[in-house]
């Protein structure tokens, strides 16, 4: 797998290998919290929900920043206890709200690793599924950072810039806009990853 990667990648991947060692274990009990930022209503949302929703055995946080009730009571619908339901904002499309309520959204989730999932996403349930068995193989010394699939072909995003998806949960971890991405820099003891295998379609492609 690293043959993928250029001299600067496989650098870097040496470096933060090393410092990983200089870090504290994690401390949070393992397990995936999806975090999935609503900024308005839209016609995935349900869908999106329910792809996951098989593959949970956690939770997910519903970060809901639409002005309106419908992302509220397409919760009380689906009535399922894996759901934890947060309003935060007033809305809008900016990337700075996002990136303002994904940081919100991550002081409740409560397990080892976070997913951030946008809410015009869908899982194949089979690959997300292989993803957490995945999860559990990794060294528990260790925090991480996993570049996901390529899910947005209009975005040629390089190695450490798939806007911060799936990671080991750390205080110091927060999301920040740069350059019209809701982005974070993970410090230089966190192990990056890539897993390349593809399951998650985006409807909504920006």
């Amino acid at each position: 797998m690293l043959d993928q990667f250029t001299l600067k990648d496989k650098a870097v991947i040496q470096l933060h290998n090393i410092m990983s060692y200089r870090a504290d274990t994690p401390t949070l009990p393992f397990g995936i919290s999806f975090l999935v930022i609503a900024k308005y209503y839209n016609e995935y949302i349900e869908k999106c929900l329910l792809s996951i929703l098989p593959a949970v055995s956690n939770e997910i946080i519903l970060v809901d920043g639409s002005s309106d009730k419908n992302t509220e009571n397409l919760i009380h619908r689906l009535a399922n206890e894996k759901i934890r339901y947060f309003k935060y904002g007033v809305g809008g499309s900016g990337w700075q709200n996002l990136a303002d309520s994904s940081n919100f959204g991550l002081q409740y989730c409560r397990f080892r690793w976070v997913f951030k999932w946008d809410c015009d996403m869908l899982a194949d349930v089979d690959g997300l599924r292989s993803w957490v068995e995945q999860l559990k193989r990794l060294n528990a010394r260790f925090h991480y950072a996993v570049d996901v699939g390529r899910i947005n072909p209009r975005i040629g995003l390089e190695f450490g810039g798939y806007e911060a998806r799936l990671f080991t949960q750390h205080p110091k971890l927060k999301y920040r806009v740069v350059s019209n991405l809701d982005v974070m820099n993970y410090p230089i003891w966190f192990r990056l990853l890539r897993w390349d295998e593809r399951f998650i379609t985006h409807l909504n492609p920006k």
